[in-house]
């Protein structure tokens, strides 16, 4: 609801007996304060917190090992980790990797560590939520941010992060307090409150309607309860709790296949998959934009298993003297330009022939394609 004049008249009233933080504020004081006392603030807030939402709290996490990895292990990013208080309902053997933009939380983490061994720490980033660079992309089974988005810059990059770095299969768990429903005296309270509370409390919204960014980041799923946490003090009573899916299109659409991980890497380099990890590699509509196709071949043979095989579907090269091939080697470095590396033109079957494959099966097929360019195939596999 928009502030009305008794909203405007009671915020000023607040804001005055808040002067002194206020003053400090201008000052140039409190912040770099606050940033010290904080997790002062948050060791003691956490513990009666926790007191009242455990049961709530656990029943959340009940279903992580869902969202493991294949291989069982399962990697936690925990956005805005403060004390630590959230590793007592992780499960078993879970590697923690912990974000905060405040590193005076450091000394309450190590005490968290300490107290619950079962699970292992790889890296704690002073970072904020918006900007998660140092996780690589694709790399974490499960993202957790409790208390954390009311106090956030930036709501709609965080969740772009947390999609960045979510292996897809992979989810995302909340708990936050959020504001009340509308026309409701917690909500009213709220607007009152907020822009002190925002001063006072490091960035921290009462009135922060959270789900709005939730319901619009592109999960594929999204499971979200509206609840009111038993909790002494009205304002921050409103909360929502759930989890949200991560599945591209693709993999919402097929269930039947698990991704282990989705690397950002060139075709001609893939230091990251180990020597004969794989029994099956496939190309489609790849070779005819990589740079180095012989170098291509290499990184093929090297990933894949003895036995194993290379299955293949391209276009390339018309038959010497057509007409096909007459207008791809004009329209050739054009295309090269619009599209991204695309060869119209390539000879791609004689790069499989040098390889090295102690058996090729390869047939020279036309597309049933409008634009004639774009009809020569290949088509087969090729076994190490």
């Amino acid at each position: 609801m928009e502030a009305t004049c008794l909203v405007v008249l009671l915020r000023f009233c607040v804001q005055i007996l808040a002067f002194p933080a206020y003053l400090l504020w201008y000052l140039g004081i409190w912040e770099p304060l606050c940033k010290k006392l904080f997790p002062y603030f948050m060791a003691v807030v956490t513990i009666c917190y926790n007191k009242h939402m455990s049961d709530k709290t656990k029943e959340m996490f009940s279903n992580l090992k869902d969202f493991a990895s294949p291989t069982g292990a399962l990697t936690l990013l925990e956005i805005g980790a403060g004390t630590g208080s959230n590793f007592q309902f992780y499960p078993m053997g879970c590697k923690i990797i912990c974000t905060d933009p405040n590193p005076n939380f450091q000394k309450f983490l190590d005490k968290s560590l300490a107290e619950n061994p079962h699970v292992q720490v790889e890296r704690c980033l002073v970072a904020p939520a918006e900007d998660l660079h140092q996780v690589p992309a694709a790399s974490v089974d499960v993202v957790v941010s409790t208390l954390v988005l009311c106090s956030v810059k930036n709501p709609e990059q965080v969740m772009k992060e947390v999609l960045r770095v979510l292996r897809p299969g992979g989810a995302f768990y909340f708990l936050e307090h959020v504001a009340g429903a509308p026309s409701s005296w917690t909500l009213f309270w709220q607007q009152i409150y907020d822009p002190t509370w925002i001063c006072l409390f490091d960035g921290c919204h009462l009135a922060r309607e959270t789900w709005n960014d939730l319901e619009k980041a592109g999960f594929s799923e999204l499971k979200l309860r509206h609840i009111h946490a038993p909790l002494k003090w009205h304002p921050t009573r409103p909360h929502i709790i759930g989890y949200a899916k991560f599945l591209n299109k693709s993999l919402a659409e097929n269930p039947h296949v698990q991704v282990e991980r989705c690397l950002v890497a060139p075709a001609e380099d893939l230091h990251q998959v180990p020597a004969a990890s794989v029994d099956v590699v496939v190309s489609t509509l790849v070779l005819c934009s990589v740079k180095s196709p012989e170098q291509v071949m290499k990184e093929v043979l090297w990933v894949l298993r003895p036995g194993s095989a290379f299955y293949f579907l391209e276009h390339v090269a018309g038959a010497p003297s057509s007409w096909t091939l007459f207008w791809q080697q004009i329209y050739d470095p054009t295309w090269i330009c619009l599209f991204d590396g695309c060869h119209l033109a390539r000879e791609t079957w004689n790069d499989l022939e040098k390889a090295g494959f102690s058996e090729l099966k390869l047939r020279h097929i036309h597309a049933p394609l409008k634009w004639h360019p774009t009809r020569p195939h290949i088509i087969g596999y090729a076994v190490k």
